[in-house]
């Protein structure tokens, strides 16, 4: 199914049906365990059968009930611009492939060709690790779209958002952004500071919220100004 979606959008580009075709870079929207405390076996059924290194299929509607009873979240919450952009509002519903822009520390989970700018070493331990490599895809210029039907889930990893607004990681940060930035003739991109996230971040995820709820409790919460 994906594979004819991303057909589609090729015949509209120009006619090239490889699957990966010119500088894309195809985003699979990731997603995690609500709680440290559940594991995958105590979630579905079925699981505990499967073969060992067997993996289990699920139905995008199956996450999508999951997300609404909250076993499952956005990953990351704890630092929302590594994930977020995603817009999983529109994943939620969206049958299509979709775009979707490049924003600071952006590191989803993705599928391109090979000859995608290497991995800076220099990031191992630091944090960022994923975010620099996502940023050499932007500076090269590829475009960034998200697939509608697909889906990782993961267990919850530790919180690093202490280490990622550290100063001296922020300057380290900017000091690898302004050489691939000149490296590829670009600006910089913008900074943003915690308060403008948090803004932006309250504002997706009450459109996530939304999103999941029935026609009922939606027109019920849109109602309620105050608690939204």
């Amino acid at each position: 199914a994906e594979k004819k979606v991303l057909a589609k959008m090729v015949d509209a580009e120009g006619g090239d049906r490889s699957v990966c075709p010119k500088l894309y870079a195809y985003i699979t929207p990731a997603l995690e365990l609500g709680s440290k405390n559940t594991k995958f076996e105590d979630v579905y059924d079925g699981f505990r059968d499967a073969r060992p290194h067997q993996c289990k299929t699920f139905l995008k509607g199956e996450v999508i009930d999951n997300m609404r009873e909250g076993i499952l979240r956005p990953m990351h919450m704890y630092f929302p611009p590594a994930y977020i952009p995603t817009n999983y509002t529109k994943w939620i519903s969206s049958a299509e492939l979709y775009q979707v822009e490049y924003t600071p520390k952006f590191e989803p989970y993705y599928i391109a060709r090979t000859g995608v700018p290497l991995f800076n070493d220099s990031f191992v331990d630091r944090g960022g690790n994923f975010a620099q490599q996502v940023y050499g895809l932007h500076a090269a210029g590829y475009r960034f779209y998200v697939l509608p039907q697909t889906f990782v889930v993961d267990q919850p990893h530790s919180s690093l958002q202490q280490a990622s607004w550290d100063p001296h990681y922020l300057q380290f940060w900017r000091n690898f952004e302004k050489h691939v930035s000149t490296m590829y003739g670009l600006d910089p991109p913008l900074q943003y500071s915690w308060k403008q996230i948090k803004r932006f971040v309250m504002k997706e995820t009450r459109r996530l919220h939304l999103a999941l709820m029935t026609p009922v409790e939606r027109r019920a919460a849109l109602k309620n100004k105050r608690r939204w």
